[in-house]
């Protein structure tokens, strides 16, 4: 569960790698945003456009120090990243970020375990090509559009063409845990 003093703990490693990159470059640094709204099994993500930092709530209870001490500071230096050299991704210039401003190693991805963070069922409604039986898996969503026509899904595959609307065939099946 989120705590106040875990949300602390998240704008005090923000300020700190924000810190970092203005003291390296010797120039202030916008801070960035800090939201805990992702779901998944992200550890978080630097959004350019809002100038944010969304981190996965799962993942951070759950991880507090490579939280706090590694996946804040990598998505700082995406932000760095963007600041300084307009760049973008885990090239060259945010691995440069990471290992000589932040002191960490560029590594892409987290090594979190993500079994409480997994979504743990989901639904898809089967719908059928009338013309070559191959069938299809649709999610809430688009099943919901379907019924209220909103939407038609088409055939799939050969059959897409043909522009023949795929039939429901009653049955959901449940994928995951």
């Amino acid at each position: 569960m989120m705590t106040n003093e875990l949300r602390l703990q998240a704008e005090t490693a923000l300020l700190n790698a924000c810190q970092k990159l203005e003291s390296y470059f010797k120039k202030p640094f916008p801070l960035p945003t800090l939201f805990f709204d992702v779901k998944g099994t992200k550890g978080g993500y630097a959004k350019y456009s809002t100038w944010s930092i969304h981190i996965n709530p799962i993942l951070f209870t759950e991880n507090v120090k490579e939280t706090l001490e590694v996946t804040i500071p990598h998505e700082v230096a995406h932000l760095g990243d963007k600041f300084h050299y307009n760049g973008w991704g885990h090239g060259r210039t945010w691995k440069s970020i990471m290992s000589r401003v932040m002191g960490l190693a560029p590594n892409r991805c987290h090594s979190m375990d993500v079994d409480n963070a997994r979504a743990k069922r989901v639904k898809r409604f089967i719908y059928m090509c009338p013309c070559c039986a191959e069938e299809l898996g649709l999610t809430i969503g688009k099943h919901e559009k379907v019924q209220k026509g909103i939407k038609i899904w088409h055939g799939v595959g050969r059959c897409k063409w043909k522009r023949m609307s795929l039939e429901f065939t009653g049955r959901i099946e449940t994928l995951g845990d």
